[in-house]
């Protein structure tokens, strides 16, 4: 055990202890031993606030991009920047953060959770400090160029903090990654809710430059936390029955070859994960573009209360996370999917509400939107959550193995669906809104999620069919072995 040790091996872990110790033999001790910061004393000191040190980290750097819808505007506006320049540089951040997740996919192994973490924060750090300084910036032209810039970084930043982060939860914690990736999942809801509200309360106080330097102290209160609790290499102890090497040595180049984003992208089931997720996110930016101007135009009554009206959707979303975190967690996936796609397009279908209500004269068209508007955030959490899991039953169904490859890969694909979502939604939004108006261009997103639901049962069906026919013939040969005769004419 001592020799396989030291040359990268696993065992499987009975305790926190033997796992800090797993971590701990992941290099060769005789060439290149750890630092001093983590010996197995002091990683066993710490690796049970690993968890939280994570959640409170993507807690944090959500607030830190969303404060900037209250803040960000009206000070672009004081420079007379016009509403589609600011609309632009809010979509820097999905861009950043759709290429980042591409890029680190394949190399996150390498790369390492513990540097993509610290980088992370540091990156959101460095640019909510820059932020600030923007009150002192007087050209129009450098506004749009820094700030341009700044939102690029914070992508950068967040989308390297969420793809460590999810990674970090289904590697260390597999058989509590359901719980764990919603809890995740809450922080990160929780996040978007208060941000906004911490951009309101303390810029009154201390004034749009002000907000951002506090936010900016807090993250760097975060750092020395990420690195005394996260391991510099993370690997599940299954990684055993692979190959007896370390993840950050040869043996994972061998591995990773035929182990990429693509590869696992060209798989049916993560395909339908993939596209699921995507159009989830993408549906979002209905409500958040055209529901407003709905509100302002054909609506008064509800518009003086839309404030209201748009916490909604979070709410019902921290609902979900509550529903599928205390799940049994050896529900299939699927199951969840198929119920968030149904309730995404019953959402929408009311949230327009759809023309055809009013044949059916059914209730009050307000207490309709109502209704669909709070079913959006409960159908997207129940899309979102289990995809991230989903992603990796796929890749190792696939792939046959079970390595943490596979986690990064799947942490990757979640974070790059939901990038490419937000980049796909705000066009199409947009485009929808010019061509169809608010309540059409809900009714075309019904079925859109409709279609996709068809898709998407068919297709899983053809698999679980056909996995119950193998199961039905692999049981009934059993039986037969079991039924014959241990000894015949022949022999034993």
């Amino acid at each position: 055990i001592k020799r396989a040790k030291l040359r990268g091996g696993y065992y499987k872990p009975k305790s926190e202890s033997n796992l800090v110790r797993e971590y701990s033999c992941l290099r060769p001790q005789t060439v290149d031993p750890l630092p001093f910061w983590t010996r197995i004393d002091n990683m066993t000191k710490y690796l049970h606030l690993q968890k939280y040190v994570v959640w409170v980290t993507l807690f944090i750097q959500t607030m830190a991009f969303s404060m900037n819808a209250p803040l960000f505007p009206p000070l672009a506006q004081r420079l007379h920047i016009s509403d589609t320049w600011i609309g632009f540089i809010f979509g820097v951040y999905s861009l950043s953060y759709f290429v980042v997740s591409t890029m680190l996919g394949d190399s996150l192994h390498r790369f390492g959770h513990k540097r993509a973490l610290i980088s992370g924060i540091t990156a959101v750090m460095c640019s909510n400090f820059a932020f600030g300084a923007l009150e002192w910036v007087d050209d129009a032209t450098t506004f749009i160029a820094v700030s341009s810039v700044l939102r690029f970084i914070q992508g950068i930043g967040a989308s390297l903090q969420m793809i460590a982060g999810y990674a970090l939860m289904t590697i260390t914690y597999p058989d509590e990654a359901q719980k764990y990736l919603a809890i995740a999942e809450s922080m990160t809801g929780l996040g978007l809710v208060f941000g906004p509200i911490y951009g309101v309360i303390v810029g009154d106080v201390a004034g749009f430059s002000g907000a951002f330097f506090i936010i900016s102290a807090v993250l760097i209160l975060i750092l020395p936390m990420l690195w005394v609790t996260i391991p510099s290499y993370v690997h599940r102890p299954s990684d055993a029955h692979e190959a007896p090497v370390s993840l950050a040595e040869e043996g994972a180049e061998a591995t990773q070859k035929h182990m990429t984003m693509l590869k696992m992208l060209s798989f049916p089931r993560t395909l339908l994960t993939y596209l699921s997720l995507t159009l989830a996110i993408a549906s979002l930016s209905i409500p958040k573009i055209l529901l407003a101007i709905h509100l302002n135009e054909d609506m008064p009554v509800l518009g003086s209360e839309a404030g209201y009206l748009f916490a909604m959707p979070p709410l019902a979303y921290l609902t979900a996370s509550f529903i599928i975190g205390t799940w049994n967690k050896s529900t299939d996936k699927r199951y969840f999917m198929t119920v968030g796609l149904i309730l995404s397009a019953l959402s929408f279908f009311l949230a327009g509400p759809a023309y055809i209500a009013e044949h059916y004269q059914l209730p009050d068209s307000s207490v309709l939107l109502i209704v669909g508007v709070g079913l959006i955030g409960l159908a997207l959490g129940f899309i979102t959550i289990p995809a991230g899991l989903e992603f990796i039953a796929s890749g190792q169904e696939g792939f046959k193995s079970e390595s943490s490859i596979i986690n990064n890969l799947s942490s990757a694909l979640y974070n790059n669906a939901i990038g490419c979502g937000n980049v796909v939604g705000d066009f199409f939004a947009g485009a929808m809104g010019a061509s169809f108006g608010y309540r059409l261009s809900c009714t075309v997103t019904a079925l859109i999620f409709m279609t996709t639901l068809t898709i998407y049962v068919t297709l899983n069906s053809r698999v679980v069919c056909s996995m119950l026919s193998n199961g039905k013939q692999h049981s009934e040969k059993a039986e037969r072995e079991l039924s014959s005769p241990l000894i015949d004419e022949h022999g034993p």
